[in-house]
């Protein structure tokens, strides 16, 4: 699925956004992450400066953040996938700007079936919730602060909860 070249980048947002679910929700995914993660990135940034370039107002872009999707993915550029049984996964996600262990944990657990993410920007502090479905043995709500200024959001984690089902 990724043999275009870097170059060749898809003309419209919405063709890249396409061929950007194209590649996630590909069941393979898994095993054909090393070769898709260098396309995935490339098709991300011009993304996001697709999205710069259309210059919406503020109430505009929080209107199409605002609500729940499926994550399908997690990365930082150019850094190799967390894993939850790592310790310099760890030390680069508390100190550095490494991607979440605990994402990349769900993500390659037969046993999660789902992972969202719930922004609710219409309360004050605005919430963040990462919501990982492993029915039918449970699921965990993660949950944070948003703060925002210009175009970067940041979170501070705020607590949780976890839900266990007994058999």
């Amino acid at each position: 699925r990724c043999s275009v070249a870097a170059g060749d980048l898809p003309k419209t947002v919405q063709e890249m956004k396409t061929e950007l679910l194209d590649i996630l929700s590909g069941g393979n995914w898994d095993a054909s992450r090393v070769e898709a993660a260098q396309r995935v990135e490339d098709l991300v940034e011009a993304l996001i400066q697709g999205y710069k370039d259309m210059k919406m107002s503020d109430q505009e872009a929080q209107r199409l953040l605002e609500g729940k999707w499926q994550l399908l993915s997690t990365f930082t550029p150019g850094q190799a996938a967390a894993n939850v049984f790592s310790l310099k996964s760890w030390q680069e996600y508390v100190f550095g700007k490494g991607p979440s262990p605990v994402q990349a944990a769900a993500f390659t657990n037969d046993a999660v079936q789902r992972v969202y993410q719930v922004l609710d920007l219409s309360v004050s502090p605005k919430r963040w919730y990462n919501v990982i479905d492993a029915t039918p043995n449970g699921i965990i709500c993660l949950e944070a602060d948003l703060t925002s200024q210009d175009a970067d959001v940041q979170f501070q984690w705020t607590g949780g909860q976890i839900i266990i089902n007994r058999p």
